[in-house]
């Protein structure tokens, strides 16, 4: 009876483990609670968070907690590491120039740009307004987007750059007609819509990094549940004062 009790108090203990599910890919992590994916050294707050904000506004609700403006260099390190079909070197600082890359259609859903979108959040789900519709994106397939404003203005022009990341996703040119991709990505140069830093849209965030905090390992043994530890400690004493009296003097 009491080993039954004991085995069953250590499932329930065990139970109380709280295990994160953590979202990783190409480097960078984030916990599925969390807004904040991290590389170990730079921490970028999730795109979707910071949606429909201008620059400004974004800057002013999030600096308190270490938050700045992510600059091109940081933005090209980031592209240049899932590259999304292109060499590194492709992405490139240039303020005044575009790239845009196209990832070939396969059928599992594990390209790139799937696993970048998992990871920020998209800032806005495109598809087609009903089935009759044409050169949208389908109803059955649509693209979420990760779309940012970005940079440092270096050219002093007063815009900044955007950016933008579309998992797979089917296109409807006609009714008789699709084209289907993995995923899409852009850099957009500053011209293209000139983002400034009042600049707002509702379908576009701000890309806001901070410095990753310095943490100690994480310790390999797992911490119970506050419902564990009072459990035991009713429990445990019980047993101890039971087996203390079965002792034969």
């Amino acid at each position: 009876m009491h080993k039954k009790f004991i085995i069953s108090l250590g499932l329930l203990l065990s139970s109380q483990v709280t295990q994160a599910s953590v979202i990783e890919h190409y480097g960078y992590s984030r916990d599925s609670s969390s807004t904040v994916v991290s590389d170990g050294k730079l921490e970028w707050l999730s795109w979707n968070i910071t949606k429909g904000m201008s620059i400004q506004s974004a800057l002013a609700a999030f600096s308190a907690d270490g938050w700045r403006l992510a600059n091109s260099r940081q933005l090209t390190d980031l592209f240049g590491t899932f590259r999304f079909g292109l060499p590194k070197s492709s992405w490139d600082i240039c303020e005044t120039c575009s790239l845009i890359s196209e990832i070939a259609w396969t059928p599992e859903e594990d390209s790139p740009a799937d696993h970048f979108v998992s990871l920020f959040g998209f800032t806005e789900l495109l598809r087609c307004a009903n089935v009759t519709s044409t050169y949208c994106y389908s109803q059955n397939d649509p693209a979420a987007e990760s779309w940012v404003m970005f940079g440092d203005d270096s050219n002093n022009d007063g815009w900044f750059r955007s950016a933008s990341v579309i998992g797979d996703m089917t296109f409807v040119m006609s009714q008789n007609a699709t084209n289907q991709y993995s995923g899409r990505a852009m850099f957009l140069a500053d011209n293209v819509h000139k983002f400034k830093l009042t600049s707002k849209n509702s379908n576009v965030g701000v890309a806001l990094v901070r410095d990753a905090p310095i943490v100690n390992p994480p310790s390999s043994i797992p911490t119970p549940g506050s419902l564990s530890i009072l459990l035991a400690g009713i429990f445990i004493p019980l047993f101890r004062n039971r087996s203390e009296r079965r002792v034969i003097p």
